[in-house]
């Protein structure tokens, strides 16, 4: 019986998120509908990862750790859809965002699922882009003809620099101190004590 190989990614990191975000852009110039989805959307669960790493405790010394948080197969933070929630869970983004993520990531799946064409003004992909909160431009997505490649890249590119902002905001969380033994906890140390 054979088993499906998993691909193992690696972990990414601001400064390479941001030095790639030209070249990213330029792979989306000339696909279609569905590569700009795919690409797009791998990207923001790019950002969002980097996010939840940013907000972990120092885990570096433990890289096997981290890696087993964000990027091995079956981690909990190793999907698009967990590490929305994730981020938001822990207050990384707010409810717009969420929607809004969660809206390309059902975008995405319709892209990724279906053997058929699909396009944006498709009526699947257009109902969805037409649920997108306030902080998208607000086109008139009512009308299939405007939801195209470019409102999709200007969209995009608003909801990506944004995590981008806030991946530069998020505070590392610091380590927890170890609870005292039952012996510190009811006598205290006895160092402090002078005995």
């Amino acid at each position: 019986m054979s088993r499906r190989k998993q691909h193992k990614r690696e972990m990414s990191t601001l400064p390479a998120l941001s030095d790639d975000v030209h070249a990213m852009f330029d792979e989306l110039q000339g696909q279609s509908d569905r590569g700009m989805v795919l690409i797009a959307a791998a990207y923001l669960e790019e950002i969002l990862g980097v996010m939840l790493g940013a907000h972990l405790v120092d885990v570096d010394v433990d890289r096997d750790l981290r890696k087993s948080l964000l990027t091995d197969p079956g981690s909990p933070f190793g999907t698009f859809s967990s590490r929305i929630k994730g981020t938001y869970a822990l207050g990384l983004i707010g409810p717009d965002m969420r929607h809004n993520l969660d809206v390309i990531r059902d975008v995405r799946n319709l892209f990724a699922h279906h053997y058929r064409k699909l396009e944006f003004a498709s009526p699947d992909v257009n109902d969805h882009f037409k649920s997108m909160r306030p902080d998208i431009p607000i086109l008139p997505v009512n009308d299939p003809r405007y939801v195209t490649g470019e409102w999709f890249t200007v969209s995009f590119a608003l909801l990506a620099s944004r995590l981008m902002l806030r991946a530069h905001e998020i505070k590392r969380v610091e380590k927890a101190k170890d609870y005292p033994t039952g012996v510190e906890f009811l006598f205290g140390d006895r160092e402090s004590r002078g005995g």
